[in-house]
């Protein structure tokens, strides 16, 4: 709407016509869908296999990475770049949330498109859509809780700032209540 408002002929050009430059690589979306790309393939392996000792998710990883590098070749650099980024992230983030000291959890699902009917105070009934990370029951020392599981790609596990952040992102809180309205539990 606002290339519209900007300059309508510019606009023309561009969406009816289909000109303008080529794609370029954009590593804010696609080192996240990289990263979405290990957690699948992790939690593909840990569903199936758990006795497995090869981690299928650096086959996935690098296999995405090749047809990034095809699609973009003026990018390749930028695209290993990020590739190497993932490659040495991803099992330190996976160390991370392995540790001894965290609470036992038990995957739901992962993965999960979803389509869930929310009715509005209006009454009007709309339909949340979107693709859940994954959900988990969570036993600690409170009880026991479904957690939905949303992986935020940032360069360091800082706990307390990931959680600060996911309090106030719609993304999530929209997952939430999703969540709320698929299972029938209080979010």
């Amino acid at each position: 709407l606002s290339r519209f408002l900007t300059c309508r002929e510019r606009f023309r050009v561009k969406v009816i016509e289909g000109w303008g430059p080529p794609d370029r690589f954009s590593h804010q979306v696609e080192y996240g869908n990289m990263w979405h790309v290990c957690e699948e393939s992790l939690s593909a392996q840990e569903s199936s296999e758990k006795q497995c000792p090869i981690q299928l998710w650096p086959a996935a990883l690098k296999e995405y990475a090749e047809k990034l590098c095809a699609k973009y070749p003026l990018d390749q650099e930028k695209v290993e770049h990020w590739y190497n980024v993932c490659k040495v992230q991803f099992p330190i983030y996976v160390a991370h949330w392995s540790q001894k000291g965290a609470p036992k959890s038990e995957p739901l699902f992962q993965e999960q498109v979803f389509k869930v009917p929310y009715q509005l105070p209006s009454g009007r009934t709309v339909y949340l859509r979107g693709k859940w990370d994954g959900a988990v029951l969570v036993s600690d020392k409170r009880g026991k809780g479904i957690y939905l599981r949303e992986h935020k790609t940032k360069g360091d596990v800082d706990v307390m700032a990931i959680q600060r952040q996911v309090g106030y992102d719609l993304q999530t809180m929209l997952y939430l209540v999703a969540l709320s309205q698929d299972t029938g539990i209080e979010a």
